[in-house]
């Protein structure tokens, strides 16, 4: 019983297509993750840029 159950999952096509689409998904968060790392502190600084900016504006 084992064996034949084993044999329907490794000769399927469904688990194949699973598994493509988790290896996607997984590419798309590492960009992700990839390009919110590299730009995070370009834009911590331009906030940062604005935010004194704003404060120097009000203070007169």
């Amino acid at each position: 019983m084992k064996t034949a159950a084993s044999r329907r999952i490794l000769l399927s096509r469904n688990g194949a297509t699973s598994i493509e689409y988790g290896l996607m998904v997984a590419l798309i968060a590492v960009a992700i993750l990839g390009a919110l790392t590299t730009f995070s502190e370009e834009g911590t600084g331009l906030f940062n840029s604005s935010s004194d900016k704003i404060v120097t504006a009000i203070a007169g």
